[in-house]
């Protein structure tokens, strides 16, 4: 009881990480004879509670006017003078382009291609919004990780000396 309990702690621990994530953690608990059903909400659960609170932490740190003041300085900075007229214009469209089609882009895509903690954090600092990015982020955590336990069951079933 009490080992079956520790891997599923060790599962949703490990899910946590960066890089290893679902993607990694659904098929490994599957290959270790474990219930596909709750090694996916384990994994689920473990991948999307830090992912959401990288997303609440950059909407706090981008509410901090200290935060926005500096990033204001260096943005003028390195514009070498104030934004023209033109070059916000551009900005602000870039924002608009992103916010429609880059969170869910970014979202779904992101998991595979830089993990889904680098891509809730790579959505905030492109200003994707609280909001959208945490919806998009859930929903493509949660397609992944249908993928990946479909995957895993259906993989592990191919291999013959595999008895689950």
């Amino acid at each position: 009881m009490w080992e079956l309990i520790w891997m599923y702690l060790g599962l949703f621990l490990t899910a946590a990480i960066p890089w290893l994530e679902l993607i990694v953690v659904v098929p490994a608990g599957v290959a270790l004879g474990l219930n596909p059903v709750v090694v996916a909400l384990i994994a689920l659960l473990g991948n999307a509670l830090p992912v959401l609170g990288i997303v609440v932490f950059f909407d706090w740190l981008g509410q901090r006017p200290w935060f926005r003041r500096f990033f204001q300085v260096a943005q003028n900075q390195s514009a070498g003078e104030e934004e023209s007229d033109r070059r916000r214009k551009k900005r602000e469209r870039a924002q608009r382009l992103f916010q429609k089609y880059g969170v869910p882009g970014l979202a779904l895509l992101g998991p595979m291609i830089i993990g889904s903690h680098f891509s809730a954090a790579l959505a905030m600092a492109l200003r994707g919004g609280k909001n959208m990015v945490g919806a998009w982020m859930l929903i493509s955590l949660t397609v992944w990780t249908i993928i990946m336990t479909i995957a895993a069951v259906a993989g592990f079933q191919w291999i013959p000396s595999y008895t689950a």
